[in-house]
């Protein structure tokens, strides 16, 4: 019997699986909005959590020069 290409992986290697998704076997992967009877906070938008104050405050227009002093 002829070994050709065919030549067995040295121990050294690590044999890679294909990608998969980080899934534990036998369960369940949870949604990504939890239920709120469990999670009264609202989640997070796609940019992370949306903080904008409801009022920027305007730029302060510069002083005239009378009132610099």
């Amino acid at each position: 019997m002829v070994m050709g290409a065919t030549k067995p992986i040295p121990p050294e290697i690590p044999v890679i699986p294909d990608p998969q998704p980080e899934i534990e076997p036998n369960r369940t992967p949870e949604p990504e909005i939890p239920p709120p009877s469990r999670d009264p906070v609202e989640p997070p938008g796609p940019d992370g959590p949306e903080i904008v104050p409801e009022h920027s405050p305007p730029e302060a227009p510069p002083l005239p020069p009378e009132h610099a002093a």
